[in-house]
This record gives structure tokens, C-alpha cells and sequence, in this order.
């Protein structure tokens, strides 16, 4: 495994922990940005860590790679939801609500396209 050992971990793993994300413009544009950097990122750290799962370690570093590996999962399955969720609110944002006549909002109100 790369990088000398600190604790019982690579000296490199602290590429694990993201770097913190400036806030981004606009409510949803901000929000897809740092979550979808946040999913690429993940790919790569899971890349690394079947890399190194793959190497010979010590069963304390197995099992800490192991364990990294099912958070980072874990995390970009949260990710990738977030961003999905962003998307799914930034179709019914309130400025396109008020874009609207109240002909149309009526009218996708009793069809049953808008939830309210």
C-alpha cells in the first residue's frame, strides 16, 4: 500500500476526506454542483480502494479499507440521491409557478399536475 503508515493508515488516505465546497450560485445550481463533484469524487475513492484492497495489507488494514469502501458507497448512493432530489424541486420552483396564469395553474391543478 502507497504512502507511509500514520496509525495504521496510509499517510494518503487523507485524499478520503473532500475538501470543503464553496457555496454555489443559485438554490438548486449550488446543490447539483458540490453533490455531483461529491459522486465523481466517490468514484475515484472507491477506485482507489479496490486498488488497494487488491494489495497485500494487514488484516487491521483490510478491514479499515473494507470499511471505507461500504461508506463511501454508502455516501455516493446519498449523493447521487440529493442530486436527483434537487432536480425533481428545481421542475416546480416557485418562479415558475409565478411565470404562470391562474388559468394555468387551475387548469394543471385539476388535471392533477401540480401537487400542492
Amino acid at each position: 500500500m502507497p504512502g507511509a503508515e500514520q496509525g495504521g493508515r496510509p499517510s494518503s488516505w487523507h485524499g478520503l476526506r473532500a475538501a470543503p465546497q464553496g457555496r454555489g450560485r443559485g438554490a438548486h445550481g449550488g446543490t447539483f454542483a458540490r453533490n455531483g463533484e461529491s459522486v465523481d469524487c466517490c468514484a475515484v475513492y472507491e477506485q482507489q480502494l479496490l486498488h488497494w484492497q487488491a494489495g497485500r495489507l494487514t488484516v487491521a488494514q483490510r478491514r479499515e479499507v473494507a470499511r471505507v469502501l461500504d461508506a463511501t458507497r454508502e455516501l455516493r448512493q446519498v449523493h447521487t440521491r440529493i442530486v436527483e432530489l434537487a432536480d425533481e424541486l428545481g421542475r416546480a420552483t416557485i418562479e415558475r409557478q409565478l411565470a404562470k396564469s391562474d388559468i394555468e395553474l387551475g387548469l394543471e391543478y385539476m388535471l392533477g399536475l401540480q401537487r400542492f
